[in-house]
């Protein structure tokens, strides 16, 4: 298979696929940037896994609706943190690297 470059901004490409562990102190700035990195995604036709907490998954549904087609928000998977980071009880990070190479592998 051949390693696709993604160019996921302006200033970053990845081969093939990536994970972001994105910090911040406020929410909506948050919001705002994911939202833009999804439908950054969306428009080259990519599938966003979206690893968050539901409440905060709920409110970025809501934006991307107005946003998106039905179509694009179907390229939206969205994975509970707490349930994907937690699956193993303590934080593992080898376990939660190969599950989430499961998760992956079904796309």
């Amino acid at each position: 298979m051949e390693n696709k470059i993604v160019p996921l901004t302006n200033l970053i490409d990845l081969k093939n696929h990536g994970h972001i562990l994105y910090t911040y102190n406020k929410l909506d700035n948050y919001i705002e940037n994911a939202i833009s990195y999804i439908v950054s995604g969306i428009e080259q036709g990519h599938h966003i896994i979206f690893i968050e907490s539901n409440d905060t998954y709920e409110k970025m549904k809501g934006i991307l609706r107005g946003m998106l087609t039905q179509d694009a928000l179907d390229c939206i998977h969205f994975l509970d943190n707490y349930e994907f980071y937690r699956l193993y009880d303590d934080f593992h990070c080898d376990l939660i690297v190969s599950h989430f190479s499961d998760v992956i592998s079904h796309f």
